[in-house]
């Protein structure tokens, strides 16, 4: 769905013009000395768009709010201070410092971010004060010479920080003005909360209906701060997140319900009798009037804004949760956003590549260290989650298995827990019968990896006339057309057997890999370095499977067993390095995939 935008944006991140199209762009952040993370955590924002996916109270949040504490008059004791109950321990101060790209300067420059004691004005001493310092050798910033003080872009004995416009949304806390009042305020006196909604809801009527003006007090209260009413497109964009028909939305600004709070007010295309087609947020999803919010921060945010968002999937279905990462990207594309999330969704990053994905992994010590290039489907094991559909890999016997499962444990710890290795013992033809139900349902994430003996150069169906179908497929799958289960509506064959056979042979296309080698055996024998390099006979297609049979009976006593074979196979595959040429082939075949 979104994967022609993440190549746009990474062609334009890529790019000679870069830094102009992603400005005041952070390249990195460190974290010396900060709540739950690993002394000198680091996270390298490596595409415009960053997922931080992890288990609840690892971090994710943490970060957000010290990349938010970058905005000019932003300060991080709004969000983290000492208390009595949850202190900040004496000893090494608390900081974290960040890199980005300074146009002024005309390169990327450092800033430390660190906490200390302030004595205010009226002699009181503030513990919680955060300020931009000097940079400091010990946490692994370039030191601020007395060269650089005259640079542009400096200021004293350290960089400026950027300027850039940020917008943290934490979704959890998106709460509406009809909510705030109703289930957070006590019960007025003398009426229900009912009646008191019902009594001030005229003047929110009169708001929305243009004619309650901004300086009129009720009881010596302002009570309206703004109404915006979205602009066409951005109706339609919410529309499309949410797979409704709006005809307007407005957002409201106000505290007629005793405290300031946001209102959002719907008006739907009308189908139904008994439905007005015109409602708040009282009437709709908590989801529905956080995203009409988001949608009009984005649409109005400015170029280059860092925009943190904090679980945007709270209240949303996946699909939702899809189109609304859809409208994000296009406005990374389009204006040159810095996005960071925090997401426990796998619908948001299902579809986004490794270098866009931040794993928050605990530690031995339950401190958490951000893990960067994780692919999508193995993310989501580090949290527990299993319902991810893995991908199959189905080879011809046990051999074939071994090396592929060898070859996920070097791509990554967990990505084994991603994918099903299947020994199908009925052979490569049998594969290929199957591979026609594969291919007739859409397997996406099915592939089979034959042995390198089975190796065919794979035509796509459309290269193909339909006079040579039947003989190309014979040629690749050894098996007669008629055997490989091609079905078609009755009297319709010769209308529907082509375009069947032809969506056959592009899954084969895509999802048919060949091992290096004739077979499994011979990368055992050849790559293991364990086995006796005695030469064998080439023109005997077992010849190592022979080999390695042999070479089990000479460490066991009397007749060897299939359990013994099997545990010979485990011992040498087990013997491969990964920087052997041949198992970094294999590597290579299986992280395509995997990452598909």
């Amino acid at each position: 769905m979104n994967n022609k935008l993440i190549q746009e944006i990474q062609r334009k991140f890529d790019g000679k013009t870069k830094y102009q199209t992603f400005k005041d762009y952070i390249t990195d952040i460190h974290f010396p000395y900060y709540k739950g993370l690993v002394k000198d955590a680091k996270i390298e924002f490596k595409f415009p768009l960053t997922v931080l996916v992890g288990e609840n109270g690892c971090g994710k949040s943490s970060v957000l709010q010290a990349m938010e504490n970058v905005a000019a008059g932003k300060s991080l004791s709004q969000r983290w201070f000492s208390t009595s109950v949850d202190p900040i321990p004496d000893g090494e101060r608390p900081c974290f410092w960040y890199s980005y790209y300074s146009e002024s300067a005309k390169k990327i420059v450092q800033i430390l971010n660190t906490r200390i004691k302030k004595i205010e004005k009226d002699g009181r001493e503030n513990p919680d004060y955060w300020e931009p310092s000097r940079p400091v050798a010990k946490y692994g910033m370039e030191l601020f010479t007395e060269e650089m003080k005259n640079a542009p872009g400096a200021s004293g004995t350290r960089w400026i920080g950027t300027k850039r416009k940020v917008e943290y949304i934490d979704f959890r806390e998106e709460i509406s003005a009809f909510d705030k009042y109703f289930y957070f305020e006590n019960e007025p006196r003398k009426r229900t909360k009912q009646e008191y909604v019902r009594q001030y809801s005229k003047y929110l009527k009169q708001a929305i209906d243009g004619i309650f003006p901004k300086d009129r007090k009720i009881n010596d209260k302002l009570r309206l701060r703004s109404v915006d009413t979205l602009q066409k497109k951005e109706v339609e964009i919410l529309s499309f997140i949410l797979d409704k028909q709006y005809l307007s939305v407005k957002i409201i600004e106000h505290q007629f319900y005793n405290k300031w709070g946001t209102s959002v007010y719907f008006t739907q295309r009308n189908n139904d009798e008994s439905f007005s087609g015109s409602y708040s947020e009282a009437f709709a999803g908590s989801g529905e009037s956080a995203v009409a919010k988001l949608v009009h921060k984005i649409f109005g945010a400015k170029e280059g804004t860092l925009l943190l968002l904090d679980e945007p999937e709270t209240s949303l279905h996946p699909g939702a949760q899809k189109r609304l990462l859809s409208f994000i990207l296009e406005n990374v594309r389009d204006k040159g956003l810095q996005v960071v999330i925090s997401s426990h969704s796998p619908a948001i990053v299902e579809e986004l590549p490794p270098e866009a994905i931040v794993v928050m992994n605990q530690s031995a010590q339950n401190k958490f260290t951000p893990i960067q290039n994780v692919e999508a489907n193995v993310a989501f094991q580090y949290i527990g989650h299993t319902n991810i559909e893995k991908t199959k890999i189905l080879v011809e016997d046990y051999c074939a298995e071994l090396l592929v499962k060898r070859a996920l444990g070097f791509i990554d710890e967990k990505a084994a827990l991603t994918v099903d290795v299947i020994n199908h013992a009925g052979g490569a033809k049998d594969l290929f019968k199957e591979a026609v139900v594969l291919s007739r349902v859409n397997a996406t994430k099915t592939y089979l990896f034959l042995d390198g003996d089975q190796r065919k150069d794979i035509p796509l169906g459309n290269s193909v006339a339909d006079t040579d179908l039947d003989r190309i497929l014979l040629d690749i799958t050894g098996v007669e057309t008629k055997n490989l289960g091609f079905v078609a509506d009755s009297g319709k064959e010769k209308e529907q057997h082509p375009a069947e056979k032809r969506k056959y042979l592009d899954f084969l296309n895509r999802h048919c890999k060949f091992l290096p080698m004739d077979t499994p055996e011979e990368i055992l024998w050849k790559c293991s370095g364990k086995s006796p390099k005695d030469e064998v006979e080439e023109s005997n297609g077992n010849c190592y499977k022979e080999c390695i049979a042999k070479w089990v009976k000479d460490d066991v006593a009397g007749d060897i067993s299939a359990a013994d074979v099997a545990y010979g196979q485990r011992k040498l595959c087990n013997a491969i390095s990964e920087s052997d040429s041949t198992m970094k082939e294999i590597i290579e075949l299986v992280k395509t995939m995997v990452g598909e």
